[in-house]
């Protein structure tokens, strides 16, 4: 795989457009790591994306970042890397938390080297979508970012069982959430878009259903798209955008609306804000008479309950008139049209009690910040959390038959974020490697990686300062401590510990670390001394790979695996006797396999008798061989996760 995550290219009209298969959320796997404090999430809707960063787990997630771009476009994600495309839509702030810095040139060793550096390796990135187009886009652009990609799902904001009906818009619901959790339930959302949208819950926090029609730019583009052959409407403007401008204009100027207007244009625009205003109005009351259930004591009027500001903010709470929150890129102007006091634009309505209107552009940042920080309460006693504060951030090293430049087959790496289960048997954990490709490995595979790790060190091409052998003498210690935990609270893991302990005596040892000096004489800098190579791992003897491999898919090798061949069966013990499967049985079997957080489904095609190896074709095109142990564990991930698979019969 192409660094963290897997790209597809899709033609297109103009070009090809990089998307890549988003992962559905399912907890408490795409919980936020532990010590994350920073987290990204991205809604793309039909006109622009929101961008937004969040704080971590103390600050509840909440949005300290927000910020609109333009939809991706073909032309732009084929203007350069992944990399270079994300960094032209990041502020300082999202600059800041990826790449460590504010401003210059990034890249992908700068994502990797700042990801090293924080607690949790593996960035957490969330995806509310309306445009599954733009939303594969999106995730493509954190290809090169160490990180974990998620869509979320309409059941992360409300469930069936809520009032949710099954094509209810997740940013509506997504909206709903942020508002019970900023103002309490009952409430009314009026979202001011590319459609009008108005969403209700009564005082249980149960949906009771909306509305939809179209918003001003709909209604705007729709008369000079259908009309522009009559007289007199080609004059009026030269696209939507220009009529939205003069209605915000009109707004401001707060003078009643004529219903008979003198000239095209305000007729056109009069009439739009007529419509909005008038109909507006209906929805509301109807919500006032019907849904909203007032507190006791309500009876007072609108200016009792005014602040000394004369303002209304979103989190006040000691308000006792009812309040619509209004939201989206037109919610200025429904406020206007809304609002009861010192509005001139539309007679008053006495029929319709007293409400209030407050403005709110970013409810959906808070809706996804609300539906994280319940998830975290709900799973926050995951019984793998011991693990978690432990292994998160140990480095471990692996061994692959495939050398890297250097010649070297084993490669390091970071644990960098858990795969949550309810069973400690069951968990998983993803690794990012040095060279940002990343695996997915269970807690066995997870202690042999950390055993080697206390083995063959770092790879040193040069004596270290004094300062950089503390650090690796620390994170030796910490792999060693983390493995010695994994033997005492793992069952799994104390039955092939000395499985792996003794494998690890195949594997030639590197030279050790130099000795961490005293902390009195560590100084900021020493002069550098050619070193000795790191040992290199011999060249397996019977690793086999098909030549259409994919280069970044690596195939593992157990210690054994590459020790001299020449008496190989000898170092085995014996084992009992169970019948042998047919190896032709797993050909047509689906699989699956985890990415950065990101699964991605193949099936096994052939089966290479020499060798021993199952070929994996992958639904975007990769390959990958398999060993019988890999094409059973991966054979049941796939059961566990078949729910994902788009082409179950592929």
């Amino acid at each position: 795989k192409s660094s963290a995550m897997v790209t597809t290219v899709q033609k297109q009209s103009r070009s090809s457009a990089v998307r890549i298969r988003l992962t559905p959320t399912r907890w408490p796997d795409a919980l936020p790591q532990l010590n994350e404090d920073k987290i990204i999430s991205v809604v793309c809707g039909n006109t622009h994306l929101q961008w937004a960063v969040h704080e971590g787990a103390f600050m509840n997630f909440s949005p300290s970042c927000v910020w609109r771009t333009r939809l991706l476009t073909d032309d732009e994600l084929t203007d350069g890397g992944s990399t270079s495309v994300l960094s032209r839509h990041l502020p300082e702030a999202a600059l800041h938390a990826i790449f460590g810095k504010k401003e210059g040139e990034v890249s992908k060793e700068l994502a990797l080297e700042m990801s090293q550096g924080r607690s949790a390796t593996l960035l957490t990135v969330y995806i509310v979508s309306t445009n599954m187009v733009q939303a594969e886009s999106v995730a493509w652009c954190f290809s090169e970012i160490p990180s974990r990609v998620f869509a979320m799902q309409p059941d992360d904001f409300f469930s069936a069982a809520q009032g949710r009906y099954e094509t209810m818009g997740i940013d509506r619901i997504a909206c709903m959430r942020a508002v019970g959790d900023l103002l309490g339930f009952p409430a009314l959302v009026i979202d001011g878009g590319t459609c009008m949208t108005y969403t209700a819950c009564n005082e249980e926090g149960t949906l009771m259903g909306g509305g939809i029609s179209l918003g001003l730019g709909a209604k705007f583009a729709g008369i000079l798209q259908n009309t522009k052959s009559a007289p007199g409407m080609a004059s009026i403007a030269q696209n939507h955008e220009d009529l939205i401008r003069k209605a915000n204009d009109v707004v401001s100027a707060n003078k009643p609306l004529p219903l008979f207007s003198s000239n095209t244009q305000e007729a056109v625009v009069s009439g739009a804000l007529s419509e909005v205003g008038y109909y507006g109005r209906e929805v509301i009351k109807k919500y006032l008479d019907d849904i909203y259930v007032a507190p006791s004591g309500e009876d007072v009027s609108i200016q009792e309950n005014k602040q000394a500001n004369g303002k209304v903010t979103l989190n006040s709470q000691d308000s006792k008139i009812p309040r619509i929150v209004l939201a989206g890129g037109d919610a200025d102007v429904l406020e206007r049209l809304l609002r009861t006091e010192d509005n001139q634009l539309l007679p008053s309505n006495p029929d319709i009690r007293p409400y209030e209107v407050t403005v709110h552009k970013h409810l959906m940042a808070f809706g996804i910040a609300t539906a994280l920080k319940d998830k975290v309460k709900k799973h926050k006693s995951t019984p793998v959390s011991e693990f978690d504060k432990l292994l998160l951030g140990c480095r471990m090293a692996k061994t692959f038959s495939q050398a890297d430049a250097d010649g070297e087959r084993v490669y390091r790496g970071t644990i960098a974020a858990s795969v949550r289960n309810m069973s400690d048997e069951q968990q998983r954990y993803i690794v990012l490697y040095d060279d940002i490709d990343t695996e997915e490995l269970n807690l066995v595979e997870i202690h042999a990686a950390l055993m080697l790790y206390t083995q063959a060190g770092e790879k040193l091409k040069r004596k270290p300062t004094d300062v950089a052998a503390i650090k690796i003498a620390e994170k030796r210690t910490k792999a060693v401590a983390a493995a010695k935990l994994l033997e005492d609270k793992s069952p799994s893991v104390k039955t092939a510990a000395a499985r792996n302990k003794a494998a690890l005596a195949t594997v030639p040892k590197s030279k050790p670390a130099p000795k961490a000096p005293p902390a009195s004489k560590v100084k900021s800098a020493l002069k550098t001394a050619p070193a000795p190579k790191a040992a290199t791992v011999p060249k397996a003897a019977a690793v086999p790979k098909a030549a259409a491999a994919s280069a970044n898919k690596r195939k593992a090798v157990s210690p054994a695996a590459a020790a001299p061949s020449a008496k190989k069966t000898s170092a085995k013990k014996p084992t009992p006797k169970k019948e042998k499967k047919n190896p032709m049985s797993y050909c047509n079997n689906r699989v699956a396999k985890f990415f950065a957080g990101n699964i991605y489904f193949g099936t096994v095609s052939r089966y290479f008798e020499g060798a021993q190896y199952w070929q994996i074709d992958y639904d975007d095109g990769d390959e990958e061989e398999f060993d019988e142990v890999e094409v059973q564990r991966h054979m049941k991930i796939y059961a566990e996760h078949k729910y994902a698979d788009r082409d179950p019969k592929k």
